[in-house]
């Protein structure tokens, strides 16, 4: 089982997810019929971080392909609804990477989601 973070972790219960990923790491760690626990990014609460456990989902699908040519017709897919338009991503994901992510450059892992358990999302 892996545990992925996410900065909003609105989900569609019942309704197949997507969620954007910098770089390849999640194609090389997880395929398709893993299990994953989905999770809150933990805050910094008194020097200890711990990560909220909102959900319990089962990888669906994967993709990998550059930033720029991500298919607008997979972004109502998105599990966030601020990230299910193409300005809205980039500004999720500058937040959520900071200045290793460049729109002109960056290879994504498009990993699809299904929730199989709701522990309170």
């Amino acid at each position: 089982m892996h545990e992925l973070l996410f900065l909003n972790p609105c989900v569609n219960v019942g309704d197949i997810n997507l969620t954007v990923r910098l770089g390849d790491k999640w194609l090389k760690q997880a395929n398709v019929g893993d299990n994953i626990v989905i999770c809150k990014t933990p805050e910094e609460e008194g020097g200890t971080a711990t990560a909220t456990q909102l959900a319990n989902a089962v990888i669906v699908g994967q993709m990998f392909l550059p930033f720029s040519q991500i298919p607008p017709s997979l972004l109502k897919l998105e599990h966030d609804p601020e990230c299910r338009s193409f300005a809205g991503l980039v500004r999720a994901m500058t937040a959520a990477y900071g200045t290793s992510f460049d729109i002109n450059t960056a290879d994504v892992t498009l990993l699809f989601f299904k929730v199989t358990e709701d522990k309170g999302c």
